[in-house]
């Protein structure tokens, strides 16, 4: 399961679900609201396998909502938090010298400067999911048109 893998890759393996958003916790990670809202996520994902459940349209849109932001709150943020942290200037003791700082890099510069090998892999995928038509777009964006 998804958040089995998630749990593993921040607070490596606590052996049960359970312990591990427990530990998760425990350290701060996610709060206990967070914790009660993946719980029926957890439960759904048991249900699914030993039971034969199966979510509808609505309830696999909360089940994925729950688990992008899980995601994203323990593995995108930290990582763009400190891609943050590492562009922005410290504060010079000085008041006398103003250096001139560069502007963060744009995603097409970042798509432009990566590897010939990488970019291709990019192109790639880039152009798979294009191929699925217009109607595929993520939810703060109005369509794929927006990747670069």
């Amino acid at each position: 399961m998804l958040i089995d893998r998630i749990i593993v890759l921040i607070v490596g393996d606590q052996g049960t679900f359970q312990k591990g958003l427990k530990v998760l916790q425990k350290q701060g990670k996610i709060s206990r609201h967070e914790k009660d809202i993946i719980e029926p996520v957890l439960q759904a994902g048991h249900a699914a396998t030993h039971r034969g459940w199966a979510a509808n349209d609505d309830q696999l849109t909360i089940i994925l909502g729950t688990i992008e932001n899980l995601i994203h709150k323990l593995l995108v943020l930290p990582f763009l938090s400190r891609e943050l942290e590492e562009a922005v200037p410290k504060r010079e003791k000085s008041k006398s010298s103003h250096k001139k700082v560069p502007a963060l890099m744009t995603m097409k510069k970042k798509i432009d400067q990566m590897p010939k090998s990488l970019r291709q892999l990019y192109e790639a995928l880039k152009n798979l999911l294009v191929s699925f038509g217009g109607d595929i777009h993520h939810p703060s964006t109005k369509t794929l048109s927006c990747l670069p």
